[in-house]
């Protein structure tokens, strides 16, 4: 790299990356139950642990009471609803069927206290293997280490080979641990998909895996899990029409505060210097191609261009490049077993060949429980927020210019109940590093289910991804990492899942105790009150052995409240005062209800529920659920013994590990939550209107950065699915007031309802797209390439530190980073300079100074004549003269205003 500030900031942002990885640094670990997702349940640990490849133990909980019925996968929707009535009636409904939960077409049912849980599963599988032949087990439904999924251990296992190992040593191994192979995956190095003969007790396909690990033939070997992978988009319900795009330029949208976005607009105009043009199309990502693992996209959408495999040859059914995918001209579906139809969808349920990554055919569809299965929607909208063209005909991406490689990995439609879901993550991924400069990923699976990725990841991003395919027909080249030696960055969404159960356990001495929940609203107006402020309370168990899960209401419990002593709080501003109540609605209840105190509109509230029991020495344990805003002067919840604090959830959430979502917290992955538009409507104080962390944005020690997103009442506007069936997330709708009705598509092809931290990845991998393109155009030397760790690292020190706690919240191990905001929110446009080695210039879209570089440089502005033109309201009566302002016209037909 042949310019200085470039140098300077590279050798600065490695010093932060080795930072960010000391051991070092962290929060301290505490000893608490999370979960966020799957069938609530005592957790109960019987020692059932696998090895990770570097070492470590990956830990599994078995879910007290909860089975699945282990299928063959041709078994009959219909015979399982039996089955599970059976199970009922057989014990005398003191078994439940479970539904949502995420093991596909599997019966799951929970079993009854008093029903012991070995005396269940005998009984239940000698029942039903002599009534019924497609039943193989009943095992238990497992939790991961932290409390979270529904997950099953499968009879299959992955299992890499030493390098070099002969055909010879292989069998040795299959026959030493009963194992056959299924299939040699598409991957770096020899590795297997093996299931292993006779095993069907949880305990034993644990020992199994551990045992095949200690050979020394064998690298690693993980167990394959059957669990859901879901989706990280959040899908708001009552957002109102919005046609602009504010996450790449927000003057004000919506009465939302100004420049609450990535720069994008600024980024596009400063001009690669070695093209001599200004808006050089590599500042938009020419030439990169971004992958899309997701539920398919859209291939013939307007607004989107697809990646093309230049060595294949579409539709002669060859393997033309001999990567092992045959006729792959546009990407590839991973999703297994999805052409059977297995739900009540109809005909028009088939599904394509293999070298199809489009979407299921659309249709309205239910699930066994009969509850709606979610359109493959998701990837389209994913794939326009990273590089949606610019065309004048819809939207733009962050990275306009860069094309599009669809890989269709997840479906709700995917319903083996064997699903060996991590095998075909290993072999996207590895596609995905094989052909794209840049990796995003808009998806989650449970933590623990699957190193084997891991390891791949750490392949792509460090650039030492082997060569895909033998090359047999086509040069070897062609299957080469495109960025071997410099690594293509490995983006995923942080997750929407901020709050959650958390299981605490405080250990008492014997005798009469007065035990008491509290939860204080704190200081207005530090305290933004539009925030979600509640807690829940659930299946508190005494040490004398009893349970409350307050389905006779709050009798025994005194409930209280008052006025908490805080600033700006009054008797007038106080509202009513908040006393605890039931909830029954089963997602905010682990049972039947719980006890729930919501102080959201609520100022300087203090309230209390207590009880006094006796009883003998021994734990009490209780789940809770805490939904704050997490600011200096937030909101508390205590737990108190004979009037001493045990346990406090607030300014920082000390029991908090690590909240991001897996893979999005594996080390080389970039980890990427949702920042807010700093919704400016309705408040009074700007401090209220700061920029922040979106309330349902996954937050902990793992988050890199934030990106735009939903969160209030501006949705994020992108491409999405259409056709004649009225699919898509807008379907029937308007956009930008016009309304798309014809033979061709009666829904609109894009939409303005889409976000989550599915929104604000995509849009940071364009921003990577954009400064690898913008870095290979100002050096032909390829040697020299920026790496994706500097691009991680880049992406940090040029984010913009946001939130009203201000410098303050970005002192976390000393390194310049927040727990809840990581690095900050992401500047498109200063991660861009560092690339070219440009001086800072301000980027304040509702700034009088803002444009007085960009409107030398931003063709958008060139040659414009000023316009008379509303200022940006932030500013209030500070409006400059009109001749400074500028209308301009954007590439999606709206207009935004400009003032130098």
């Amino acid at each position: 790299m042949n310019h200085n500030n470039l140098l300077s900031m590279r050798v600065a942002a490695l010093l932060t990356l080795v930072l960010a990885s000391n051991p070092c640094f962290g929060q301290a670990k505490a000893s608490f139950e999370y979960t966020k997702r799957g069938v609530s349940a005592e957790l109960v640990d019987h020692g059932d642990f696998y090895q990770h490849p570097d070492g470590s133990r990956i830990r599994f909980l078995r879910k007290q009471g909860v089975f699945a019925l282990e299928q063959v996968a041709s078994s009959a929707k219909g015979k399982t609803v039996n089955l599970a009535d059976r199970l009922s009636a057989q014990f005398g409904g003191q078994v439940e069927l479970v539904k949502n939960h995420g093991l596909g077409l599997m019966s799951v049912v929970k079993v009854n206290d008093r029903i012991k849980s070995k005396q269940f599963a005998s009984v239940t599988a000698h029942m039903l293997k002599s009534a019924d032949a497609s039943i193989l087990a009943v095992q238990p439904v497992l939790a991961n280490s932290r409390g979270s999924g529904d997950i099953l251990v499968t009879e299959k296992l992955l299992v890499k080979l030493n390098d070099g190992l002969s055909s010879e040593a292989l069998a040795e191994v299959l026959a030493r641990f009963n194992l056959s192979v299924n299939r040699r995956l598409k991957a770096s190095g020899s590795v297997y998909s093996m299931t292993a003969r006779g095993t069907h007790n949880v305990a034993s396909r644990f020992a199994l895996v551990r045992s095949v690990m200690s050979d020394p033939r064998v690298e690693w070997a993980q167990p394959q899990f059957k669990t859901r992978a879901f989706k990280t988009a959040f899908e708001p319900t009552n957002n109102p029409l919005y046609t602009e795009q504010w996450h790449l330029q927000n003057t004000g949208k919506g009465g939302s505060r100004c420049d609450t976005d990535c720069d994008a607009n600024n980024a596009w105009g400063l001009g690669a210097p070695s093209s001599g043009q200004e808006g050089a199309a590599e500042l938009s990502g020419a030439g990169m191609v971004i992958a899309i693992i997701d539920d398919g996209v859209q291939l013939n959408h307007e607004d989107l261009t697809i990646w093309e495999n230049p060595l294949e040859i579409s539709g002669n059914d060859i393997d033309d490049d001999g990567n092992g995918y045959v006729d792959d001209l546009n990407g590839w579906d991973f999703v297994d077993d999805d052409s059977s139809a297995p739900f009540s969808c109809g005909e028009d349920a088939t599904r394509g060949p293999d070298n199809d990554p489009s979407p299921q055919a659309f249709t309205a569809c239910v699930n066994i429980n009969g509850d709606d299965v979610e359109q493959d929607n998701h990837g389209t909208a994913v794939a326009g927020i990273a590089a949606a063209i610019n065309n004048n005909v819809g939207v733009v991406g962050s990275a306009y210019s860069a094309k599009i490689l669809p890989i269709r990995l997840i479906s709700e439609f995917d319903a083996d109940p064997n699903s060996d879901f991590c095998a075909r993550a290993v072999e996207a991924m590895t596609y995905a590093g094989t052909y794209a400069h840049v990796i995003n990923n808009s998806w989650g699976m449970e933590e623990g289910t699957c190193p084997a990725l891991d390891l791949v990841i750490a392949d792509i991003v460090d650039g030492t991804l082997a060569d895909l395919g033998p090359g047999t027909t086509a040069p070897l080249r062609a299957n080469e990492p495109i960025r071997k030696g410099k690594g293509s960055p490995v983006i995923f969404a942080a997750g929407n899942s901020a709050s959650g159960w958390l299981k605490v356990t405080v250990p008492v001495t014997a005798g009469k105790h007065a035990y008491e929940w509290r939860f204080l609203r704190s200081d207005f107006p530090l305290d933004d009150l539009t925030e979600d402020d509640a807690a829940r309370l659930d299946d508190i168990r005494f040490p004398d052995g009893t349970n409350e899960g307050f389905e006779s209401g709050l009798e025994g419990f005194t409930n209280a409240c008052a006025l908490n002593s805080c600033i700006g709080c009054s008797t007038e501003n106080a509202s009513a005062c908040t006393l605890w109540s039931i909830n029954t609605n089963p997602d905010f209840s682990r049972s039947g209800s719980s006890a729930q105190i919501d102080m959201t509109n609520r100022q300087c509230i203090y309230s209390y529920l207590n009880t006094i029991k006796d009883g003998p020495a021994g734990d009490i344990s209780f789940w809770i659920w805490v939904s704050t805003d997490q600011q200096t002067f937030s909101d508390k919840f205590e737990f108190l013994v004979d009037g001493k604090e045990k346990l406090s959830f607030g300014d920082i959430p000390r029991f908090v590990d690590d909240a991001v979502g897996y893979p999005a917290n594996v080390a080389k992955a970039i980890a990427v939550g949702a920042s807010d538009a700093g919704d400016l409507s309705g408040v009074t104080s700007a401090d209220l209107a700061a920029e922040e962390r979106a309330a349902y944005s996954q937050f902990g020690d793992s988050l890199d950065v934030l990106a735009p997103s939903d969160n209030q009442h501006l949705g994020i506007v992108t491409t999405d699915r259409y056709g004649a069936n009225g699919e898509g997330y807008n379907s029937n709708r308007s956009i930008g007031g016009v309304s798309w009705t014809s033979p061709t598509y009666n829904d609109p092809p894009y939409t303005d309802d889409f976000g989550g931290t599915s929104a604000a990845a995509p849009l940071v991998a364009g921003i990577a797209a954009a400064m690898i393109a913008a870095d290979q155009a100002i050096d032909n030397n390829s040697s020299n390439d920026i790496t994706a760790a500097e691009v991680e690292a880049v992406l940090r020190v040029t984010a913009d530190k946001i939130g009203r706690r201000g410098a303050a919240a970005y002192d976390l191990d000393g390194n310049t980073r927040s727990l809840f905001y990581g690095y900050g929110r992401v500047n498109m446009f200063g991660a861009l300079k560092s690339v070219l080695g440009l001086s800072d210039v301000d980027t304040n879209s509702c700034a009088p100074e803002a444009f007085s570089y960009a409107r030398q440089s931003d063709p958008l502005l060139a040659g414009l004549t000023p316009q008379s033109a509303e200022f940006c309201p932030a500013l209030g009566p500070t409006v400059p003269d009109s001749s400074s302002c500028f209308v301009v016209p954007t590439a999606n037909s709206n207009a935004v205003v400009f003032c130098l």
